[in-house]
């Protein structure tokens, strides 16, 4: 596997990390299943924290 090959499987991988997070995030808030009173905004933004660190 060449390098460029290896960076496109990369790229593609977090791609689809990124396309489920926020499509499983907006499925359970369009459903109010979160359920709890912290503000939604905060968990959204720490999860959003955290997969940006994980591209690093």
């Amino acid at each position: 596997m060449t390098q460029l090959e290896l960076c496109a499987m990369l790229f593609i991988n977090m791609q689809q990390k990124t396309k489920g997070f926020l499509e499983g995030f907006a499925l359970l808030e369009n459903h109010q299943a979160f359920g709890n009173t912290q503000p939604i905004e905060d968990s959204f933004n720490l999860s959003i924290d955290i997969l940006i660190e994980g591209m690093k």
